[in-house]
């Protein structure tokens, strides 16, 4: 009897942990990157996406001056297709790089990175040629 009260406890206790990990709310907004002609823009945050659940940045946590964009194609070698630094003097949350949307294999994949107020000049990232 008590091995089917334990049994009993301990599925139950596995089922409140898996039911209670869910949840309905969407962490991310429901358009992540969007296009304004040939142009390719970005959306970096939104108002209904939280940073961080714990508390509200300030001051220089939220203090973006430039982001360096570098994209980069998804075959084994990952090799640089552009390179970009998007000063951020808006803050609007959305970037639009000077690459074009035809420069760019339609229907491939690429890895895109962004890397806010890097110390590296422009030039390092230009030369670099892969991952």
């Amino acid at each position: 009897m008590r091995r089917i009260i334990y049994n009993i406890i301990v599925i139950g206790c596995v089922a409140a942990s898996f039911l209670t990990a869910c949840t309905k709310e969407c962490d991310f907004p429901d358009e992540q990157a969007g296009s304004d002609g040939n142009s390719i823009t970005l959306n970096i945050s939104s108002g209904k996406l939280s940073v961080s659940r714990a508390v509200t940045a300030e001051g220089v946590e939220v203090a973006v001056s430039h982001l360096d964009v570098l994209i980069f194609d998804n075959t084994d070698a990952k090799t640089k297709v552009w390179s970009e630094r998007v000063q951020a003097a808006d803050k609007t949350g959305q970037i639009t790089l000077a690459a074009k949307r035809e420069s760019f294999d339609a229907n491939e994949n690429y890895w895109v990175y962004l890397i806010a107020n890097s110390t590296r000049t422009e030039e390092n990232f230009r030369n670099l040629a892969d991952l």
